[in-house]
């Protein structure tokens, strides 16, 4: 209805959109966003919305029409879950659609949004608060019922057809006195007070169009609407009156009278009261009925009352551009000239009424304004770099680009606000001359803090920028924008995948001729890119790479030094000290002269790579990132708490089957460790409420399905966030082919990632039980280490480490293993102040 649902949810999720609508506007409606900062108090909250009456209130801002663009899949399906929890435990649920949501710009999509909360509820029990106050007038009508003269045919008709439709003397009475019936333009021109008014108008939306008219010109309480058949009207009413006068709510009248018959009714509008009072609306002494009472005086008395505390909505600081020419702001491209683009960062919410709340928490600032950049790239074109000052609240200064408008030449610009070389936020801004300007947001990554570790390289990968690979490269040199060639990238990953699976397979294939072909063909690709790429860096210790999620970029198996002509050179004989150590020796004869080949050369074995994804199936906008409770930058200094589960096939090895060097690990080992395995999916998920900061897979692939214990089965599609939890977990995920999928954007540590994992350490080949135990019982052991200690380590380093103990063991198990998210999780040290993505 609202927006491309299947690519918001996910195609397995997609119909879970509406209920995600329903439950979204309950929780808006309250203007309370603790459930927000607080996911864990969504379910409570909702449920705290319940009324006695069964009137469920909704709207509250029109932020709920765009939730794509600012609500998570995995907090949205958590909202559709909760809903369908309060939903089941009402009797009789009804919803009214808050007053507010006719001064929504949307206004127009009233229909729209009745229908597609009708898929969750009948529409009969949905009704519309009514769009502005008019005060009742109590008793029969004060103004007579138009003569015939001064109606048409068609409302003489339906007014006789009103009052034959029983027999019973009180609904003779209220026909006449208490309920109108005629056309839409019949009854906007009377002046008779009744209290329910039924429109025959056959465009729904037109009827919701006149809604206030309606209630100006008959104080109504209640408004139906019917078709403007009068053939088919007779029966209706009849079936409609017998089951009102049976004593039940007019919501229910209506659905059993739909129910039975061809023409279908509902509620333009009404009041609560009237909805809960219907049933007793011809009992002859209901209050309504009676004469007016006097007014009464009521003596207004002082008192104190009670503050209610809310937590306010999200805000984040974003990247925002506007298009300018001879001091207008466009909607449009022009046909041909200069624009001025104008960029900043600003806070922007997810609400769209103009009362920003501003997060009570404190920022970490050194000082109070930050010096950023913001690049302007486009293919073909020299990248324009301006530089911006932002303060520690409120919009930055303004970066000004002139852009030329070329008549039939596509826009297809990208802007980065980097700090040094660090991208922090990326967009896009597309159109075509004389068409309307898309300005989106790609992907934010890190808060506007000053404390994160620098980078020597930002290297952002992308399929879509002029629709051709390409990769922009940012350095302390400047930056970079190239055509890559998509197809040899594909043909390289799999080329380096099929040569480590090889190894890893088959752990006595000597070691010497698989590093000498993972090193020609990452030469190989090192050259191309740097050729393309002058501002790459002769040193590397610091990498970011960002990607989209369904693309693996081998940016760990660069070879960045030459290397020997053939095998014969064998691998360097003092390889292991450097290994050891950490860093290549230097200066170093072997290496410059390449008379062996040297692993300290390979990107990922010493250079710390951070790798971070958006999916570019979903919508592109501000808010689909969800702002972070604390810091990006996750501080952890406890990693005791555990869930482990593992396929019990990860023990089926002989000691011997081990090369030399290796001790064998069994399941048991790592049970002592992190605590018994989970028997089962059910009790993975029992483990995994209580938020551990650390979950450890060792599942067996079969296509589709993740395997523990004794073949427990579940389907990657089925992964959830309470399969993860809502701590946002480190996982060692580390199954054969955990990190690759057939389907790319089906790879495990996405899944993972966008049920709530805050990062992933997977393997991108088959790997085989007796080494994947004792890689994971390393990583643990040298994460929990890490998180104890006093100086502050991130995964990245960890990863390399292990890399480089492998290959000290002539292994190259490690060269499989990759880290997906943020490599700049800070694991032990000094305990950082966290932060909101501001």
């Amino acid at each position: 209805m609202l927006s491309d649902d299947i690519a918001w949810l996910g195609k397995e999720h997609g119909q879970l959109a509406p209920r995600v609508r329903a439950g979204l506007g309950l929780l808006l409606a309250s203007s309370d966003w603790t459930w927000w900062h607080q996911p864990d108090t969504t379910y409570t909250a909702m449920q705290q919305l319940t009324r006695r009456s069964g009137i469920l209130h909704w709207g509250g801002d029109a932020a709920v029409l765009s939730a794509h663009q600012w609500l998570p899949a995995p907090r949205a399906r958590q909202i559709a879950d909760a809903f369908d929890h309060v939903l089941g435990r009402l009797n009789v649920p009804r919803l009214r659609i808050g007053k507010e949501v006719w001064d929504w710009s949307t206004v127009g999509q009233m229909h729209g949004i009745r229908s597609d909360l009708a898929k969750v509820m009948p529409l009969e029990r949905i009704f519309c608060e009514w769009p502005s106050y008019t005060r009742r007038r109590v008793g029969p009508s004060q103004f007579p019922t138009p003569s015939a003269t001064e109606r048409n045919g068609t409302d003489i008709r339906a007014a006789d057809l009103l009052a034959a439709a029983s027999p019973d003397t009180d609904w003779e009475y209220s026909s006449r006195f208490e309920i109108a019936i005629g056309t839409l333009a019949e009854l906007l021109s009377r002046q008779q007070t009744v209290q329910l008014a039924i429109v025959l108008e056959d465009d729904p939306d037109l009827a919701l169009r006149h809604a206030a008219g309606i209630r100006r010109a008959t104080s109504a309480a209640c408004a139906l609407r019917l078709g403007s058949n009068l053939d088919e009207l007779p029966a209706w009413l009849a079936t409609f009156a017998d089951a009102w006068l049976n004593g039940i709510p007019i919501d229910d009248a209506l659905l059993w009278t739909n129910r039975l018959s061809a023409v279908q009714g509902e509620i333009i509008a009404s009041t609560s009261s009237f909805i809960l009072g219907s049933r007793r609306f011809f009992d002859p002494i209901i209050a309504f009925k009676s004469a007016p009472h006097a007014p009464q005086q009521r003596v207004q008395e002082d008192r104190l009352m009670p503050v209610a505390v809310y937590s306010p909505p999200p805000v984040v600081r974003v990247l925002h551009a506007d298009a300018m020419q001879d001091g207008h702001c466009l909607d449009v491209f022009p046909l041909a000239g200069t624009v001025h683009l104008h960029v900043n960062i600003q806070p922007k919410s997810p609400l769209h009424r103009d009362r920003l709340a501003f997060p009570d928490n404190e920022v970490h600032w050194e000082g109070d304004r930050k010096r950023l950049q913001v690049h302007m790239t486009e293919l073909g074109k020299r990248p324009v770099t301006v530089p911006i000052e932002v303060p520690r609240a409120g919009a930055s200064e303004v970066a000004e680009f002139a852009y030329d408008v070329i008549p039939g030449q596509s826009i297809d610009l990208r802007f980065l606000v980097s700090d040094g070389a660090r991208i922090l936020q990326t967009a896009r801004m597309q159109g075509e001359p004389g068409s309307a300007i898309s300005f989106f947001i790609e992907a934010i990554n890190t808060p506007l803090e000053l404390e994160k570790s620098s980078f020597d390289l930002a290297m952002l990968v992308n399929d879509s920028l002029g629709g051709q690979p390409s990769a922009t490269v940012l350095s302390s040199s400047g930056i970079s924008l190239t055509v890559l060639d998509g197809h040899d990238i594909v043909n390289a990953r799999r080329d380096f995948l099929e040569t480590l699976q090889t190894s890893v397979k088959f752990p006595s294939k000597d070691i010497v001729d698989t590093l000498f072909k993972l090193a020609s063909k990452g030469r190989t690709l090192f050259k191309a890119i740097k050729t393309s790429i002058p501002e790459w860096p002769a040193q590397l210790k610091r990498v970011q790479l960002m990607t989209p999620s369904n693309a693996f970029f081998p940016i760990e198996y660069l070879y960045c030094a030459p290397m020997p002509e053939n095998t014969k050179a064998g691998l360097c004989p003092d390889r292991a000290g450097c290994l050891a150590a950490g860093v290549a020796r230097h200066p170093c004869s072997i290496r410059e002269n390449a008379t062996s080949l040297c692993p300290m050369n390979f990107l990922g074995v010493t250079t710390v790579v951070e790798r971070q994804t958006w999916d570019p199936t979903k919508p592109k906008s501000v808010f689909l990132s969800e702002p972070k409770q604390l810091a990006e930058r996750h501080c952890i200094s406890d990693l005791s708490r555990a869930a482990f589960a593992a396929s019990n096939r990860a023990d089926d090895f002989a000691d011997s089957d081990l090369a030399p060097g290796f001790a064998p690990v069994r399941l048991a080992q790592l049970a002592a460790t992190l605590g018994p395995a989970q028997p089962s999916w059910d009790a993975w998920k029992q483990a995994v409420r209580s938020n551990p900061a650390l979950l450890v897979l060792i599942p067996h692939v079969d296509g589709e399905k993740l395997q523990i214990a004794q073949n427990e089965e579940l389907l990657r599609g089925a992964i959830e966030v309470h399969h993860v939890g809502q701590g946002r977990p480190l996982v060692v995920a580390i199954g054969c082919n955990s990190g690759e999928a057939p389907v790319p954007t089906s790879s495990l540590p996405l899944l993972l990632m966008d049920a709530g994992a805050g990062a992933v350490i997977a393997a991108l080949t088959e790997v085989l039980g007796r080494y994947t135990n004792a890689a994971t019982l390393s990583f643990v052991e040298g994460l929990r280490a890490a998180a104890a200690g006093t100086e502050a380590v991130s995964i990245g380093s960890l990863v390399n480490r292990i890399r480089r103990e492998l290959l000290a063991k002539d292994s190259v198990f490690g060269m499989v293993l990759v880290a997906f998210g943020d490599a700049d999780y800070a694991l032990g040290g000094t305990q950082v102040e966290e932060t909101l993505d501001v």
